[in-house]
């Protein structure tokens, strides 16, 4: 894996996961660590999971998700296009990491907190020219007679 995008569930990308492990925003700020499916804040607190793509809370519901996630039992939706990725900026030395909960074994809902709110990092998107919000069953169902 080089990178991996992750995006929120309006379908925008806000941080992608790097070779080394560790997640940073589009403008090369670090803001979490992954270790052995864990997802660790920058001061080492257990906040979430990673696993078959998506990135959850510690309480198992979704708040990320990568373009090639496999399904689990909650919509996926549209993507808008990816941001620039900015030169990355010195990823701190891991913090003892806390110990962590049992993984959910899968995702039956969208937190209803925010990526940035559970990763510990107040997050915007990046502004992209000509960002247009598709929405993918109007695009499936273009040109079917569906009632």
């Amino acid at each position: 894996m080089d990178q991996l995008n992750l995006y929120d569930k309006s379908g925008g990308a806000l941080v992608y996961l790097n070779n080394d492990n560790y997640i940073y925003q589009y403008d090369g700020t670090p803001i979490a660590s992954v270790l052995n499916n864990a997802v660790y804040d920058l001061q080492g607190e257990h906040v979430g999971w990673f696993f078959d793509g998506w990135v959850t809370d510690v309480d198992g519901n979704a708040i990320l998700y990568s373009r090639g996630s496999a399904m689990q039992a909650i919509p996926k939706p549209g993507m808008r296009p990816d941001p620039l990725k900015r030169e990355r900026k010195p990823a701190p030395t891991a913090p003892e990491r806390k110990p962590t909960n049992t993984m959910p074994e899968k995702i039956t809902s969208w937190s209803k907190r925010s990526a940035g709110d559970v990763l510990g990092k107040e997050m915007e998107y990046e502004a992209q020219p000509n960002w247009q919000f598709l929405d993918i069953r109007e695009v499936m169902m273009k040109g079917h007679n569906v009632k």
